[in-house]
């Protein structure tokens, strides 16, 4: 026995069995230990890739709403100009009618005269092209589809007004909702097993941040709809050479609509159209310039009449009276043959146009011009020498034309010498002083008749008969009566006309009918002289797993100790590229992901409550892993006594 003992002490063979299970033991926890880390830390980062994910998508949603309510308002804007240019059309329509059938009166006195006859022909033919154009647009087209587009407050365009502010408080309503659903989808598809966004619902911060329902005011549809208000939040940086440094390649301008600077009209050319247009800076980006700058009356500013200017002071009177307080009004040059209207408005004067007729007769018994020449009334519109003497206002309130032509009572005793006849155009100063001539000089009929007892005339220059006991000169002239007849042509003046508020408005006058936009709510906080909307741009996504077994479970030191599970935060916010003035009337929002410093904020305003609640939005709700959560939430609170920063 003893030398088997000994042969069994000597014997060293399997010694190293002992070593090997020994390291063996160690690499397997090795192993299971790397497996393990390994999937924590997998786990981190899905769960940190997973928290920007609900950040980014919670905060895509509210994103798009700024963008979707920018989009409704640049659409109201539009309709609006729409609006403001149909009510106009119809006031500029009349005067326009009044102003070339004015100038045609005009172009057919300056026609009877020789010299200026062509200036006559060719005011004549630009005052009927025109009025020929008014008419077709007027009755042919614009009383087709007035009715039912405008109506007085009433139309179609009215109700897409409706449709649109309606659409806009669905959007504000609704898209936080949304927002939040998503958020919690997109964290628990991911692998947490809770997420969402904060603020939270029911939170009263979880919506977009715009003015309240009661401060929404119809002006703030106003300035972009008429005013360059858009242009200046195009940054340089947008234009195209830079475009891609902001991720906005392929837009050119960020603007309402296309202009005549960027729509086919490049180069000289478009600088003539501009300029005809009496727009050297061309038109818009304003939905009102832009509409503008489509119609005839653009062309029409440039020629006489002038139908466009009118047409443009009629659209500003409306604009104002429709978005202020007070009553529209504007001015235009009014032209007229009635010598009565001038009388009226001799302070306005601007210019005018006066005729002088002759007469001679070789009777020495006449006292006035009427016992030698002869009246004779003839249709308007008939060839010369019928003419537009008057215009007279009947009793329905329209101007009606006068038309006559003349001719002697006894041939060769009396002559009429239209032929020879003079006239003169005045402007400004000069036109203001010869018309307070004439105006105390003229009779009931709008002329001034002077008479030469003295005047002598050789007979066979005018054909005429001289008889026996006819007085003669040296000359062999011989003595007639000269009557010289002035009489007014036409006269312009400066004058005002108003729109009032109601019938801007129509059935639209009270302030529940008007349409609102949604702005941002620019109050600013004392504090910090935030504004509100710039205090609640930014949106955490929050993603919360529970304590999950380990790869590889051992109880001597490979279970996972940790028994309250894992949190991420991270933060997105929405901004528009640098240089752009942040308002809803742009669509170039964006959202990128920031450092999260919201962790004091989120400790003082979270509870268990608004967690639930968010969670049900998506029908997630978890009650006990939202206790585990908000135990994990406020021991952390008491480890950084809520400062913390995460980069």
């Amino acid at each position: 026995m003893l030398v088997k003992l000994r042969s069994l002490h000597k014997n060293e063979s399997g010694q190293s069995i002992v070593f090997s299970a020994i390291t063996f033991l160690f690499l397997a926890m090795f192993v299971f230990m790397v497996l393990n880390v390994g999937d924590i830390t997998s786990k981190k980062m899905r769960l940190t890739n997973n928290a920007d994910a609900v950040a980014v998508s919670g905060a895509t949603w509210m994103c798009r709403g700024y963008n979707l309510t920018a989009m409704l308002n640049v659409s109201m804007s539009q309709i609006l100009a729409i609006i403001i240019l149909m009510k106009s059309f119809k006031r500029a329509d009349d005067i326009g009618k009044k102003l070339c059938q004015a100038q045609e009166a005009v172009g057919e006195a300056l026609m009877d005269i020789p010299y200026t006859a062509a200036i006559g022909a060719a005011l004549y033919s630009l005052a009927a092209g025109q009025y020929y154009i008014l008419d077709y647009l007027g009755g042919d087209v614009y009383e087709q589809i007035a009715e039912e587009l405008e109506g007085d407050g009433d139309g179609i365009l009215w109700d897409i007004m409706d449709y649109l502010q309606d659409a806009e408080e669905i959007t504000v309503d609704v898209i936080p909702f949304v927002a939040q659903i998503e958020a919690v989808k997109t964290g628990i598809s991911n692998g947490a097993t809770i997420g969402f966004l904060y603020p939270t619902i029911p939170l009263v911060d979880l919506k977009l941040p715009f003015i309240d329902e009661d401060d929404r005011k119809f002006e703030s549809l106003c300035r972009p709809t008429a005013t360059e208000f858009n242009w200046r939040s195009i940054p340089e940086a947008t234009k195209i050479g830079k475009v891609g440094n902001i991720g906005m390649e392929g837009q050119m301008n960020i603007e309402h609509m296309p202009t005549t600077n960027y729509v086919g009209i490049p180069g000289k050319f478009g600088n003539i159209i501009n300029w005809l247009a009496a727009s050297p800076d061309g038109f818009g980006p304003a939905p009102l310039e832009y509409f503008k700058a489509y119609l005839v009356y653009p062309l029409m500013r440039a020629i006489p009449p002038f139908v466009g200017a009118v047409y443009d002071g009629v659209v500003r009177a409306t604009y104002t009276s429709m978005c202020t307080n007070q009553p529209g009004k504007f001015n235009y040059q009014k032209v007229t043959t009635n010598c009565q209207e001038c009388k009226q408005h001799a302070d306005d004067i601007v210019a005018l146009t006066y005729k002088k007729n002759a007469a001679f007769t070789l009777r020495r018994n006449v006292s006035s011009i009427d016992q030698i020449v002869e009246e004779h009334d003839c249709d308007c519109g008939s060839p010369s020498p019928c003419r537009v003497v008057d215009t007279v206002r009947t009793e329905d309130g329209r101007e009606e034309e006068v038309c006559k032509y003349y001719s002697v009572k006894v041939e060769g005793r009396d002559v009429w010498l239209e032929d020879e006849c003079g006239s003169q155009e005045l402007e400004g100063d000069d036109a203001k002083t010869y018309f307070s001539w004439f105006k105390n000089h003229m009779n009931n009929d709008c002329e001034i008749v002077k008479i030469d007892d003295n005047y002598y005339v050789d007979p066979d220059s005018y054909g005429l008969e001289v008889r026996e006991g006819d007085q003669k000169n040296s000359l062999g002239q011989v003595r007639t009566k000269k009557f010289v007849v002035t009489k007014l042509a036409s006269c312009t003046y400066q004058t005002e006309e108003e729109i009032s508020q109601d019938e801007a408005w129509g059935s639209r006058s009270s302030d529940n009918d008007k349409p609102k936009p949604f702005l941002l709510n620019r109050e600013k906080d004392d504090n910090d002289d935030k504004e509100y909307w710039e205090k609640h741009k930014d949106y955490v996504g929050i993603v919360y797993q529970l304590p999950q077994d380990n790869i590889v479970k051992i109880k001597a030191g490979l279970d996972n100790p940790n028994p309250v599970g894992m949190v991420f935060f991270s933060q997105a916010e929405i901004y528009v590229p640098e240089g752009v003035e942040p308002h809803l009337f742009n669509q170039c929002w964006q959202v990128r992901l920031v450092r999260f410093t919201k962790f004091e904020e989120l400790f003082e305003n979270l509870n268990s409550s608004d967690v639930s609640q968010a969670l049900e939005t998506a029908d997630q709700s978890d009650s006990g892993a939202i206790g585990k959560f908000m135990n994990l939430l406020n021991a952390l609170k008491e480890m950084f006594s809520g400062k913390l920063i995460i980069h």
